[in-house]
């Protein structure tokens, strides 16, 4: 590729080689709906951080270890809410053969089915910072587990609301989503090495 190489925009395909592709106007829109997850995100720790009772880690392990077994219910929660959206006896009734054409089923239950293999992808990702935090977390910063649990469980609820409306819109759910897991797993470097 010689220095006077023009850059493609005709592409919607984003690489190296074709980087206007980043700023077509579905991708600005999904950009537009992101940024509105980092506000979803922020707005929700704090407001989960200042209104939840502050959660204090138990003393005893095995109390702290219900506790930390709490917090971990609302991914698996979600992950079971997505698998109840996804019954295939109330889509199309050829949808209830799940060896059948894939066009027999319902756009919902196929976004419902994206939703359900997401979700329970970011709860891989989630839980085991989750799991780690609740037994490094000391006095006040134990609150960060609610938190945390309670910013991600509103992400995925965000994200099924706005695949559900309009896909882009997804993006404001996705990212809050990811940012309850990258603050977890944040705090649990910083409690790890600081």
């Amino acid at each position: 590729m010689s220095a006077t190489a023009t850059i493609s925009t005709t592409n919607d395909t984003f690489s190296v080689r074709n980087p206007g592709a980043l700023f077509h106007r579905d991708r600005l829109e999904m950009m537009g709906w992101m940024t509105g997850g980092m506000v979803l995100a922020s707005v929700s720790a704090a407001a989960l951080w200042y209104g939840l009772p502050t959660a204090v880690a138990a003393a005893d392990p095995i109390a702290r270890t219900g506790q930390v077994l709490t917090y971990t219910m609302l991914p698996g929660a979600a992950v079971l809410a997505s698998v109840c959206t996804c019954f295939r006896m109330f889509d199309t009734l050829h949808a209830m053969n799940p060896l059948g054409k894939s066009d027999d089923e319902s756009n919902f239950y196929r976004i419902n089915n994206r939703i359900l293999t997401n979700t329970v992808e970011q709860a891989l990702i989630f839980l085991p910072a989750l799991l780690a935090l609740g037994f490094l977390l000391e006095g006040p910063m134990f609150h960060a587990l609610p938190v945390l649990a309670g910013t991600w469980g509103i992400g995925r609820l965000a994200f099924w609301i706005g695949y559900q409306a309009h896909m882009p819109a997804r993006g404001i759910g996705m990212v809050t989503t990811l940012m309850a897991a990258f603050g977890a797993y944040g705090l649990a470097a910083f409690t790890i090495l600081g």
